[in-house]
């Protein structure tokens, strides 16, 4: 019974990061699209590469030649979501975490 409650509130937690994410894009608060870069920063460079790579998701070009590819928000944290991963760190996040707990993380450092 506590596997199905703990379940239930994981996806409970990734409807609700999803849905307040569409929201604050509607209102403006945040960019509908993000460059490989920086979703790179927020879920990580390889991870996003290996989610291009497999066609998990498809970046947007504007142009044909030298513009930059966009990848959607949302599309990004639902595979975030529905990813095996408990939760993503940007950069400076992992840093502060792994300074913070040096301890236990003596070669990453």
């Amino acid at each position: 019974m506590y596997i199905e409650e703990l379940l239930l509130q994981q996806l409970l937690n990734a409807a609700v990061k999803v849905c307040t994410q569409q929201v604050l894009i509607k209102l403006g608060s945040l960019k509908q699209y993000l460059s490989e870069n920086e979703a790179g920063k927020i879920y990580g460079h390889s991870i996003v590469n290996r989610w291009i790579k497999e066609g998990l998701i498809q970046p947007k070009k504007d142009g044909t030649k030298t513009s930059k590819k966009r990848l959607d928000r949302i599309e990004l944290e639902i595979l975030a979501q529905s990813s095996n991963r408990g939760t993503f760190m940007t950069v400076e996040e992992r840093r502060a975490f792994l300074n913070d707990h040096k301890e236990f993380f003596p070669e990453l450092l």
